[in-house]
């Protein structure tokens, strides 16, 4: 048996994330988070090749996708731990490898979507879907995770 008493408030940033992404892909109808998926399942004959190609060499790097008929749509889901007095939020850290694969997506008429997640009191939660605007991140300096990246697979060249 196991029993532990946790605060969504207080965990740690990648568990909230994940937790984050699947309340997003419960209120986004129809999308799909790729970590749970496999892109060579789907049915992807209404895309064009291009936007195919992109979709199987970035796939990992998504957080949730739809296709709506021909259509295909990025979400970049964050979360925060909401506070009625906070009056300045900082931009969300992206690694530079990320934000150059949604302007390339930008570029193939894909349309991207910053999801944010706030978390508040009593299990409650607020979320915002808006374009993708590279202004709203900052570019993370984390050479780390870009290094560990480009050994897992290339992504789409720019």
């Amino acid at each position: 048996m196991f029993n532990k008493k946790s605060n969504l408030l207080k965990i740690d940033n990648n568990r909230r994330g994940l937790i984050a992404e699947e309340l997003v892909r419960f209120e986004i109808p129809s999308s799909l988070r790729c970590k749970n998926n496999d892109v060579n399942k789907l049915n992807l004959e209404s895309l064009n090749e291009e936007r195919i190609n992109f979709l199987k060499n970035n796939w990992r790097y998504f957080d949730l996708i739809k296709i709506k008929r021909d259509e295909l749509i990025l979400f970049e889901v964050k979360s925060r731990k909401y506070t009625l007095d906070r009056k300045i939020w900082k931009k969300h850290a992206v690694f530079p490898f990320i934000h150059e694969m949604y302007e390339k997506a930008i570029r193939l008429g894909i349309k991207v979507f910053l999801v944010e997640l706030k978390f508040i009191k009593n299990w409650e939660y607020l979320i915002s879907v808006k374009r993708y605007n590279k202004h709203d991140f900052s570019i993370s300096k984390n050479r780390s995770q870009s290094s560990r990246r480009v050994k897992k697979s290339s992504p789409a060249r720019i």
